[in-house]
């Protein structure tokens, strides 16, 4: 298995640390991508591999909230002040059941009861 990642702190670690992204990115893809544009490439989809070209495939992708940093600098107050803008958009939408314990939440200060847990 090869496998190779990095994970920035924050936004500014792309800037900081640019010449560290670059080089990992030029390694892994070749010198061309640093000049290449972000978006959506044709010649470059899923669709455009062979069946036995792909054995396994795991993607993953995360964004922050603007303002906040990213989850490896997060402090438990940036937790629970995500945690309460995403619930004050949504609410209106669903129910909101946060973890059983979990003590962020004004609303279900203990989270979760046991039905709630079992009805999940």
């Amino acid at each position: 298995i090869k496998a190779v990642g990095a994970v920035a702190a924050d936004a500014e670690c792309y800037d900081t640390f640019q010449p560290f992204f670059d080089q990992l990115l030029a390694h892994c893809h070749g010198e061309e991508v640093l000049s290449m544009q972000h978006g959506f490439c044709p010649a470059r989809s899923v669709s455009a591999l062979e069946p036995v070209d792909v054995v396994s495939c795991h993607l993953r992708i995360s964004r922050n909230l603007k303002d906040m940093p990213f989850v490896p600098h997060m402090q438990r107050a940036d937790r629970t002040e995500v945690e309460q803008r995403i619930v004050s958009t949504l609410l209106g939408h669903g129910a909101y059941y946060p973890l059983a314990g979990s003590t962020s939440f004004k609303a279900k200060p203990y989270g979760m009861d046991a039905s709630e847990e079992k009805m999940l």
